[in-house]
């Protein structure tokens, strides 16, 4: 048509057909009549317009390039031709779209939108391939204008694949069923469907997006094969029942609104979930803070798997985690084969339930906010739990942590509120930091320390350390209740118990007291035994110094206490060398009640074999806390070694 044109096509009863229909400069066409007009090609410079008035039918093979208006009581249909229809501008149909034996459709090359206005046919739409070209657009409004809450879309690929270009939209405003091999999304694109709370159902073999997917409410049906969520994709919703998938890979951000129950498709568990670095899951994270109280209170019954209201289930065989996981409430029955955490990953969690696995790998951040019992998957112990260099591994909680392993390593951080190893571990090796609480003993077959392990706990007789080897490396460092608490009036730090049978020391070794029971014995010219300031506190304990606001006296035990600036020493020296002896007593108080320096600790070493020392034992006192006419208080128990 020539430009600024305006015609009008009568169709009359008989089907006419067209090759190529030319809109240019503006020009219009409209169609009129109870017939249809079949087109191969509708072309044009993008300035024209296309009507399909009330009655009329057009027939496209290939190309409808015009922005195109198809009026209620109108049909556009779309013919199933090779290789594809391309709708490449704005289609607003008020009448009905038909898709004849599926074509394959191409949407938007130009920018353009497909648009299905209320009160459109039909409500469900089958393609062969459907493909939203960069920055193109389908929209599929509420078709229902007397029963809005009826409308429900079909959207059906039956060949392979619906795919969103870079920067397209779909927008659908009612409840989708999609159904497909592949959806596909690209850097920028979005795909929204705005169900009002009801129920969409996307089905599909393999999910792949680096754009955005936001269906709301929704069920996948029997499960994907794939699950890809690219470094710019965004996946966004609310899940129905269990959500089953084979593989998941997430360089972007999954965001599930309330709890999930994830499982696989092929088999009861997901074979692999990757969550690369830069990715983000969320699992009900929203709820966890304002939760956190009410599961608090309620965390001893966490343990029972019955109890899974609101509780995230993960069915999985591999976990690799290099960027963000964060989950409410989190049970992982029956277990998962390997967990592997990266340099740059973290997970955070609300333990429910056993944690089963063969092996644990932790080189980033691991948080539970609830204690946790872990064992083994088919073993009743993890084979190696292993906290890397840059692993810190944190259970916060004072409830029991309870961790069934045959191999501990620890070059991380590894800190537990309240620890309990089990019947046994074999093996612990510590290059790094452990920090731990209990009140059990530790029964542990062979103790490697290069690093730092500090506990405040005392591990007395009743939580003794037992195994067959206890090695401290020259740079090691073991503090276990060092200048702790005294444990009654006139009393020290409680006794720290080890029954090893053979006890190494090239490092420190520091406790408030120590009572050891071991075959072998060895202090290398590097070894340090320490219970400094382990004593009784100033002022008390059978030897204690004499207060006095000038400055009080030395404490007395084997020998005599110092005289202080303002009193001697009264108490005369007490004890028998060849008896057990007990805490070194504290300092005089000075001026306002205090300063009096604490006593050293007790040392009691039963050695039934070999002792060979080479380095220091000691138990000085702590000096005094008045730095004028300072009386310094070095006061040790007697080292009895049988």
């Amino acid at each position: 048509m020539f430009p600024g044109a305006v015609a009008w096509f009568t169709l009359n009863f008989t089907s006419t057909a067209i090759d190529e229909i030319q809109l240019l400069g503006g020009s219009q066409l409209v169609l009129m009549g109870s017939s249809s007009l079949n087109v191969k090609n509708v072309s044009g410079d993008g300035t024209g317009f296309l009507y399909v008035s009330p009655s009329s039918t057009l027939k496209i093979t290939s190309l409808l390039d015009s922005c195109s208006k198809i009026f209620k009581g109108a049909e556009l249909v779309l013919l199933n031709s090779l290789p594809r229809v391309d709708l490449t501008r704005s289609i607003l149909v008020y009448g009905k779209l038909t898709l004849e034996r599926s074509p394959s459709v191409y949407v938007g090359r130009e920018g353009g939108t497909l648009t299905m206005f209320p009160q459109s046919s039909p409500s469900s739409l089958t393609f062969g391939d459907l493909k939203l070209e960069p920055n193109g657009k389908l929209q599929l409004l509420n078709y229902d204008v007397n029963s809005p809450e009826n409308c429900r879309w079909v959207v059906e690929s039956t060949k392979s694949t619906i795919s969103l270009g870079s920067g397209s939209r779909v927008d659908i405003f009612c409840p989708l069923s999609m159904k497909g091999d592949k959806l596909i999304s690209e850097k920028g694109s979005s795909f929204t469907i705005h169900g009002n709370g009801s129920l969409s159902n996307i089905s599909m073999n393999v999910v792949s997006l680096d754009g955005k997917l936001d269906p709301g409410f929704l069920s996948i049906g029997n499960g994907w094969k794939e699950l890809v969520v690219g470094t710019n994709g965004q996946f966004r919703f609310m899940p129905h029942r269990e959500i089953k998938v084979d593989r998941i890979v997430v360089s972007g951000m999954l965001q599930v609104e309330g709890p999930l129950r994830l499982r696989g498709r092929s088999a009861a568990a997901v074979n692999t979930f990757i969550i690369e670095a830069g990715g983000s899951v969320e699992f009900d994270a929203n709820s966890l803070l304002s939760h956190l109280v009410s599961i608090i209170n309620n965390e001893n019954n966490l343990f029972a798997s019955s109890n899974l209201t609101n509780v995230s289930e993960v069915h999985a065989e591999y976990v690799t985690i290099n960027g963000t996981w964060k989950a409410n409430k989190l049970h992982i029955d029956p277990g998962w084969k390997e967990l592997f955490v990266g340099s740059v990953g973290h997970f955070e969690f609300f333990s429910v339930g056993h944690y089963s696995f063969h092996k644990l790998s932790v080189n980033g951040s691991f948080r539970s906010l609830n204690a946790m019992i872990i064992k083994g998957l088919t073993k009743s112990r993890v084979s190696h739990i292993n906290v890397g260099s840059s692993g810190v591994v944190n259970i916060e909680s004072q409830k029991k942590t309870t961790i069934h392993s045959q191999l501990v390593t620890i070059d991380g951080t590894l800190s537990i509120g309240n620890l309990s190893v089990g019947s046994k571990w074999d093996q612990l090796n510590v290059s790094g930091h452990f920090y731990f609480k209990t009140d059990e003993p530790l029964n542990i077959g062979a103790i490697r320390v290069g690093g730092l392990v500090n506990t405040t706990s005392p591990l007395g007789p009743s939580s003794a350390i037992k195994g067959e080897f206890f090695l401290v490396e020259k740079k090691g460092k073991v503090r276990i209740n060092y200048q702790g608490p005294p444990s009654g009036r006139h009393e020290g730090a409680s006794n720290t118990a080890l029954f090893v049978d053979n006890i190494v020391v090239h490092g420190t070794l520091e406790a408030g007291s120590l009572y050891a029971s071991t075959t072998n014995l060895v202090i290398g010219a590097t070894g340090v035994v320490s219970v400094d300031w382990g004593g009784a506190a100033g002022g008390e304990g059978f030897g204690a110094g004499i207060a006095s606001s000038q400055g009080g006296s030395g404490a007395s035990y084997g020998g005599r206490g110092g005289k202080g600036y303002g009193t001697r020493a009264v108490i005369l020296p007490y004890g028998n060398i060849y008896k057990q002896g007990t805490w070194g007593s504290g300092g005089g108080h000075g001026q306002n009640g205090k300063g009096g320096g604490r006593g050293g600790g007790r040392i009691a070493l039963f050695v039934n074999e070999t002792a060979d020392i080479s380095g220091v034992i000691q138990m000085n006192g702590q000096p005094s806390q008045v730095f004028k006419r300072i009386c310094l208080i070095t006061v040790a128990e007697t080292v009895l070694i049988v």
